[in-house]
């Protein structure tokens, strides 16, 4: 269940990118996306997620991800269960095929659970999932111009875990705060292991070269966590 997959990534429109991209903070918690880390930025985060509806009561999720190379990120998630439930090891990866431009949108095609960890008790996250991603900003900012709120799309397609079409609406209220709301799984096991397909989430930049503080719900599921990024 690639929980990075919580709010990150950056754009390729010139000036975006130093203005938006702290409160749009990369990625977003269970939900692949078309954004990717910049390039030699590799970025380790925690999460604790509160589980309702199973009896697991928690799970602490580990996360290191890093575009390696141009337009190729790979991502590492490690997920700690309670109730002495399996840990679950999860390799994803994804590599942009078309970069934002003023008229286009990022694409990226994507691969969650490369090597099919099937420790998940939801059958659809037990072997790989393969998507397309897209994600287009709506209303950039503008070098020189007042800070206004700033909207990007995502409209992704996948198979198993996604099953179809996925994704929602990240906005940068301010260059630190950001919000998302997001659909993440036409799954037949939404019901049981999420209660629903919606996630909400916020993040909060505490600045340059500080990390990022994150909470939101998945289904009804609640979760906080921190991100840092380094560059090598």
């Amino acid at each position: 269940m690639p929980f990075r997959s919580s709010l990150k990534k950056a754009f390729a429109v010139v000036g975006v990118t130093a203005l938006a991209a702290p409160a749009f903070s990369y990625s977003i918690v269970n939900v692949p996306t078309a954004n990717q880390a910049a390039l030699h930025e590799f970025n380790i985060a925690y999460y604790n997620m509160s589980v309702r509806k199973l009896p697991v009561t928690h799970k602490d999720i580990y996360i290191g991800y890093s575009t390696v190379a141009p337009n190729l990120e790979l991502e590492w998630i490690h997920v700690d269960i309670n109730k002495g439930a399996p840990s679950q090891d999860i390799v994803n990866a994804t590599y942009k095929i078309l970069a934002e431009t003023p008229k286009l949108p990022d694409v990226v095609l994507g691969v969650k659970n490369i090597f099919s960890d099937d420790n998940s008790p939801d059958p659809d996250e037990q072997k790989a999932s393969y998507y397309i991603a897209t994600a287009k900003t709506l209303n950039p900012p503008k070098p020189g111009q007042p800070w206004h709120p700033v909207v990007r799309l995502h409209v992704n397609y996948g198979t198993r875990e996604h099953r179809g079409l996925f994704g929602g609406l990240q906005i940068a209220i301010t260059p630190r705060l950001g919000v998302a709301a997001m659909k993440f799984t036409n799954s037949h096991y939404v019901d049981t292991f999420f209660g629903n397909s919606s996630e909400l989430a916020a993040v909060y930049s505490l600045g340059k070269n500080a990390p990022n503080i994150k909470a939101g719900t998945l289904g009804h599921h609640r979760w906080v966590g921190i991100d840092y990024s380094l560059h090598y």
